[in-house]
């Protein structure tokens, strides 16, 4: 599910909504904003790279990541333990925990989110 299709449902399901560290891009500086809220029976995620307004009266969205490994609206699944550390500029890391409600399995992820390169890597990893 893309970032498109959901916004219009997002502020009424937010869950979770957080900074995690700093980006800067083509001379632009900002921060990464996790955001995670409930759709279509289950929980979306999504990493947010904001900036503020040349008025400074708001954060505008420059771009947002939607990890489709997670935000697929038939997956029926339940985020928990949900973390994010900067790494260094521009890169930051987030594990969590997940549910998947069509198997009854539960699995951890990690992201791993380039902000220059506007990309990410995603690793299903060990649950004890």
């Amino acid at each position: 599910m893309s970032y498109e299709e959901a916004k219009n449902n997002l502020f009424a399901s937010i869950q979770l909504l957080k900074k995690c560290g700093h980006w800067k891009k083509d001379g632009q500086l900002g921060e990464f904003r996790l955001v995670k809220f409930y759709y279509a029976g289950q929980d979306m995620l999504f990493v947010d790279m904001i900036a503020i307004n040349e008025n400074r009266t708001q954060y505008n969205l420059v771009f947002s990541f939607s990890f489709r490994e997670i935000n697929n609206d038939h997956a029926e699944i339940g985020i928990d333990s949900l973390s994010c550390e900067p790494l260094e500029p521009n890169i930051i890391k987030i594990t969590a925990g997940a549910h998947n409600g069509h198997n009854n399995k539960y699995f951890k992820f990690e992201l791993l989110i380039d902000g220059r390169e506007q990309s990410y890597v995603y690793k299903q990893v060990p649950s004890n």
